[in-house]
């Protein structure tokens, strides 16, 4: 497996961790903030929509600007959104975050898609494509029971915080890969062909983390 296959796996993986420490548990802090199953729904399809209506002019855009710095700036949006879940108080500031952690995925979800396309080579793309799904499930795996017990024994600020921390680290990954030499803008033809390989897992990964 070539270096930059690993680092952009490892750079997705260290960012669901960081973003499914509190998965399983959302329904809890919607609660907490004084919303109830409904809020919780609602707070799911701002995401949702969010995500998918900014998807395609995302695409659109990082297939002609490169995708480094679009997948980095969704990593990084991300981030600050799992921080701020620390200080939501109402529903209403619970919504605002949930379309702005919409926005973050619409920019970070394709980039990151193509760009792992781009840079598997033909031959690999079956085995480069099962590491990334067991290593994102085991990841998921134990950041769900990680979670809990944080949110558990010390609360979902600290819960929050935590999450946030391991996520920036996602950010920065990416900026240690070099975009021009691993394919960041070249065989755009192979990115449309086989980027939703994957993508099926990481959008069954979105219901359970958001």
């Amino acid at each position: 497996m070539k270096r930059e296959v690993q680092l952009l796996i490892l750079a997705e993986v260290i960012f669901l961790f960081g973003s499914g420490l509190y998965g399983p548990i959302y329904a809890i802090f919607v609660g907490n903030v004084g919303g109830d199953i409904l809020d919780a729904g609602t707070a799911y399809a701002l995401f949702l929509i969010s995500m998918a209506t900014l998807e395609y002019p995302v695409r659109k855009m990082m297939d002609k600007y490169g995708k480094k710095y679009f997948l980095f700036a969704g990593y990084l949006l991300a981030t600050a959104v799992i921080f701020g879940y620390m200080f939501v108080e109402n529903v209403m500031q619970l919504f605002i975050l949930q379309v702005l952690m919409g926005i973050a995925f619409a920019i970070s979800d394709p980039s990151w898609d193509a760009w792992f396309s781009d840079i598997v080579t033909k031959k690999s793309s079956g085995f480069d494509w099962a590491a990334f799904h067991m290593a994102a499930g085991y990841g998921a795996g134990f950041s769900a029971i990680i979670g809990g017990a944080v949110a558990k024994y010390l609360g979902f600020s600290t819960l929050f915080f935590i999450g946030g921390m391991i996520a920036v680290f996602s950010a920065f990954t990416v900026l240690s890969i070099n975009e021009e030499r691993f394919g960041g803008r070249r065989r755009i033809k192979q990115s449309e062909k086989v980027h939703h390989r994957g993508h099926g897992f990481k959008r069954r990964m979105r219901v359970k983390i958001s």
